[in-house]
């Protein structure tokens, strides 16, 4: 793995925030603008049921990443687990997929919970869901460049997406679970 790079004082003040901003300004977007989604998509009975299939869809880049490590300790000296070098390649794609296991799991739970209080609309789940699935797509090869490279930014702004997604879901349970 490359050596960390010091990130420059004007991304970290700078190019951040605005990111953040920016992302937070998009959820406001997803939360208040009338979002239009086809009707298969929508053909649960209830938002529970939508939220559970939508759960079980954010599943896809986990398998994805389970697929690969296996692959590495296939084809690699990653397959000995009693070695204590086992390569960047598996300690990337490994790492990246501790990471996504915890965030789906963040994801999961929230968004059956929305389903269950019925906090957002069907429309807004879906969207949520495919946010989430690219968010963690473009979280995977960032991690892959950040780590070749040594810059963390490459991972950082999609993780930042992830979170600010996750925040959104648990702000909303918060919302409908004390009537705020």
């Amino acid at each position: 793995m490359a050596e960390a790079k010091r990130m420059p004082f004007w991304v970290i003040f700078g190019v951040y925030p605005v990111l953040l901003a920016f992302i937070l300004w998009l959820y406001q977007q997803v939360y208040f603008l009338p979002v239009q989604i086809p009707p298969k998509f929508l053909s649960s009975k209830s938002t529970l049921e939508l939220a559970i299939k939508c759960s079980a869809i954010s599943t896809i880049p986990i398998f994805y990443l389970i697929i690969i490590v296996m692959l590495c300790r296939i084809l690699t000296a990653a397959g000995n687990v009693l070695k204590e070098y086992q390569g960047i390649w598996f300690k990337v794609h490994s790492m990246c997929l501790q990471n996504t296991l915890e965030q789906n799991f963040l994801f999961a739970v929230n968004l059956i919970a929305i389903g269950a209080f019925e906090g957002l609309a069907p429309e807004k789940i879906v969207l949520v869901t495919g946010i989430y699935i690219v968010s963690r797509v473009l979280f995977y090869l960032g991690y892959i460049a950040a780590g070749y490279t040594g810059i963390p930014a490459f991972r950082s702004v999609w993780m930042m997406l992830t979170f600010v997604n996750n925040g959104f879901l648990l702000w909303i349970n918060v919302k409908t679970i004390f009537k705020l």
